[in-house]
């Protein structure tokens, strides 16, 4: 994963080790904007900083059907970076409103600055 910060956005470059390239970048003014899925799909994103932390909401309409009809994934991600800037810590919540229960999940990735 690559990071670049600006004044005014992130951007972020994951590469898939199959090859595949999954670039977005985040605008930090809070307005709604395109967000391209790891998997392909596009969807919409808001992000803004608070304090220390970066805050990105997103969601994506799947083509994949839940009984006859397209499933919908909302992530929270909250990346907070170590007071020596040398580990950053990315928490996401999915859940998947469309889905009967709602069900949900809840990972943390830790990444170590190169």
């Amino acid at each position: 994963m690559e990071v670049v910060q600006s004044a005014s956005s992130i951007t972020v470059t994951l590469v898939w080790k199959d090859g595949h390239t999954n670039i977005n970048e985040f605008h930090l003014d809070g307005k709604n904007d395109v967000y391209h899925s790891p998997d392909g799909e596009d969807g919409k994103y808001h992000a803004h900083l608070k304090g220390e932390q970066l805050f990105i909401e997103t969601t994506v309409v799947r083509d994949a059907l839940h009984n006859g009809h397209p499933s919908k994934t909302h992530s929270r991600i909250v990346w907070t970076l170590s007071n020596d800037g040398k580990t950053l810590t990315i928490t996401r919540v999915n859940d998947w409103p469309d889905v009967p229960m709602n069900v949900g999940a809840k990972y943390t990735e830790v990444f170590a600055r190169k």
